[in-house]
């Protein structure tokens, strides 16, 4: 759920993740690594199922091929911000403009405005993200206290 911790096997250097898992309360599993916004839950369940994985992110493996084109090892380390059962509050074309790397607050409030409901879906979602970063956090936090 929202708030959880995954490390990513599939991208993960083994030692690394050994170590990891040592020292982290966190699920090991498959991540999925799309080149879009995978948004609606349908999506993301074909999406996931067809990778084999736990999850699905944007970011790990341009991450991972970058590390690899240096010959830097690394551990995958996911906070979890959304599920199936807890997804985006709004279209993620709402949520967020990827070529800008920011929220529209016009485009946000306008879709708000239209869909009032959607008001409660954002501020639950809001939570989900705190969760999820003071989860990674104290994560990051506990893996450096062992480096």
């Amino acid at each position: 759920g929202a708030g959880g911790l995954l490390l990513a096997e599939n991208f993960s250097d083994p030692e690394l993740l050994r170590r990891a898992e040592s020292v982290l309360v966190a699920r090991t599993a498959r991540l999925a690594s799309a080149d879009h916004i995978v948004a609606s839950a349908d999506e993301r369940r074909d999406f996931a199922a067809a990778q084999n994985a736990a999850a699905v992110d944007m970011e790990t493996a341009t991450i991972a091929e970058a590390c690899a084109a240096r010959n830097l090892p690394m551990v995958s380390l996911r906070a979890i911000s959304d599920t199936t059962a807890a997804p985006f509050p709004a279209p993620p074309g709402i949520l967020f403009d990827i070529a800008r790397q920011q929220t529209d607050a016009f485009r946000l409030g306008g879709y708000l405005l239209r869909n009032p409901p959607a008001i409660i879906r954002l501020m639950r979602f809001s939570r989900q993200i705190e969760l999820a970063r003071a989860s990674l956090a104290a994560a990051l936090c506990d893996l450096l206290a062992v480096a």
